[in-house]
């Protein structure tokens, strides 16, 4: 949780190089950037953003190399660099509701612990090494970052940036990009896939959508894999027969 994560972080770097301004005073007041100044950390909880109109703006405003803020003691405000990297910590990433490539671009890193953090370990056998490690290395990792780079910049690319973050934002996004894979040479056909998804997330205990558009799949599919559809019809004294292939995927499970 944040409470973790900030007291980790300021035992390494010191209470003074971390801020832990919110969300919600960002959104509120101009006046609340000047925290941010000559910092080296900036922790902020995302899970109040489904309650605040607009938060996507305060994430791509944190993108920007410089910030200004304002001050009681100048009226155009002042600027200063943006030395902080801003960790957004939550249980859950909230949608982009403005669906701007702007906002994906502010994603360069996206760490997803699977299980609960802190002093309740009745997990410690059910996950895995990297998860062991927890806060620590994340931070001595961002530490790292924050000095031979001096600017978290460019470490995810805008494609897998949007990726990750709709992977921890929409569960059901989530499960299909660990379902399928891209395979320029395959194609599936609609049916097929349908049967596939539903019995996978049966198996796995995966709530599903009340119901799932061959055109919201369609787009799903594009977004995440580049699939692009075929469609079929033949036709005989029987009747007329459509049949829609979805080509550069494949499954990544046997359930034969």
């Amino acid at each position: 949780g944040k409470s973790t994560t900030v007291g980790t972080f300021e035992k390494l770097v010191g209470k003074e190089n971390v801020d832990k301004t919110t969300l919600k005073q960002l959104v509120s007041s101009e006046f609340n950037y000047i925290n941010l100044r000559g910092k080296i950390f900036h922790i902020m909880s995302l899970d109040e953003a489904e309650d605040i109109y607009n938060f996507e703006s305060v994430i791509e405003r944190l993108r920007d190399p410089t910030i200004t803020s304002m001050v009681k003691w100048a009226a155009k405000g002042i600027t200063f660099p943006n030395t902080a990297l801003h960790i957004l910590v939550g249980n859950t990433l909230p949608k982009n509701r403005k669906k701007t490539i702007a906002f994906f671009r502010s994603v360069k890193m996206v760490v997803h612990f699977s299980l609960p953090l802190g002093g309740d370990w009745v997990f410690l056998d059910f996950i895995d090494e990297e998860e062991k490690s927890g806060i620590l290395n994340l931070l001595i990792l961002l530490n790292k970052i924050q000095r031979e780079r001096k600017g978290l910049y460019g470490l995810l690319s805008l494609e897998e940036g949007e990726r990750e973050y709709r992977k921890g934002s929409d569960p059901f996004t989530s499960f299909i990009m660990q379902i399928f894979d891209k395979d320029p040479e395959s194609e599936l056909q609609r049916e097929q896939v349908m049967e596939y998804i539903n019995i996978l997330a049966e198996n796995a205990n995966i709530i599903l959508p009340e119901s799932i558009s061959t055109t919201y799949l369609s787009r799903l599919l594009h977004s995440l894999f580049n699939a692009t559809t075929r469609r079929t019809t033949e036709s005989d004294e029987k009747g007329t027969e459509h049949k829609t292939y979805y080509r550069n995927i494949k499954f990544k499970f046997d359930i034969s």
